[in-house]
């Protein structure tokens, strides 16, 4: 299971003279962020054609699966979509950041996340998205010291850790807004909590679909291509698509997680079909 820790877990385990500097840098930091301009929600891309999707394909690196990114692939022209695929080197904290100023209508985060994200002494339902950037408690203060980054890692001894964006990361730093974008996060526990969901929700999203708990790679690639035929091609509501992919794909033979949808309200809605550019 992938885990995520925050930056103080991290100063727990540093040598005493490391921790001086760096609670010394971060105290200078800490006056820096309040003596700074608050960030603010810059203006939905007014430009955004309807017609853009986005695989954003993390596990190209540890898991990659070249059928799926060419049968979702296909699946998207037919539907009408200009797509645009990034694989998992290009998945990095300012990657996150500018996303939403990308104008896509649909996005497929085929992205390792873990619901299990703690401090030294708490335990937050908050799901978080793993970048590829390798952490270090010296990159991005101002975000550590807020929650909106945290260090992941995955569950093999011994294994890297990296960046990883939280909820408040998505509400905080994300430069733009969705407008009515459709995500499909198709990694671990990405509705484990409502946290993330919510996020994207505030930021435009129009419906959220992801698993209520950890889900195998190749699992989440097979019931993701109905999910989409259902979606793109048939142009059924999302409830129902959710519903005919659970009976074809069934749930994680390993974990047994669920595919669902947030919000609620969002039962009735059909993607629209991409306009056509101009």
């Amino acid at each position: 299971m992938e885990k995520a820790y925050s930056l103080e877990g991290a100063l727990m385990k540093a040598k005493p003279k490391t921790i001086i500097f760096i609670i010394f840098t971060l105290a200078i930091l800490s006056l820096l962020i309040y003596l700074s301009p608050k960030q603010t929600y810059k203006p939905a891309n007014e430009n955004s054609t309807g017609n853009k999707a986005a695989i954003i394909d993390h596990l190209s690196i540890s898991q990659p699966n070249q059928t799926f990114v060419e049968n979702a692939t296909t699946i998207l022209e037919q539907a009408g979509y200009n797509i645009s695929y990034f694989k998992g080197e290009e998945v990095t904290v300012n990657f996150y950041r500018n996303l939403p100023s990308q104008g896509f209508s649909l996005i497929v985060f085929r992205v390792h996340s873990t619901g299990e994200c703690a401090t030294e002494n708490l335990t937050l339902n908050w799901v978080v998205f793993f970048t590829s950037e390798t952490y270090s408690t010296t990159k991005y203060f101002n975000e550590q010291m807020s929650g909106e980054l945290v260090s992941v890692r995955f569950a093999q001894e011994g294994s890297l850790q990296y960046f990883g964006i939280t909820p408040l990361f998505v509400k905080q730093r994300m430069n733009g807004n969705f407008s009515n974008t459709a995500i499909i996060m198709m990694g671990c526990d990405g509705l484990k909590y409502y946290s993330m969901a919510e996020a994207f929700a505030q930021r435009g999203a129009k419906v959220y679909i992801g698993w209520d708990g950890p889900v195998m790679a190749d699992h989440t690639d097979t019931a993701t291509i109905h999910l989409l035929s259902h979606l793109l091609l048939e142009r059924i509501t999302v409830a129902e698509a959710i519903v005919e992919t659970r009976k074809e794909a069934g749930p994680d033979p390993n974990f047994q997680s669920q595919i669902m949808f947030y919000p609620i309200y969002a039962a009735p809605y059909t993607i629209p079909k991409p306009s056509k550019q101009t």
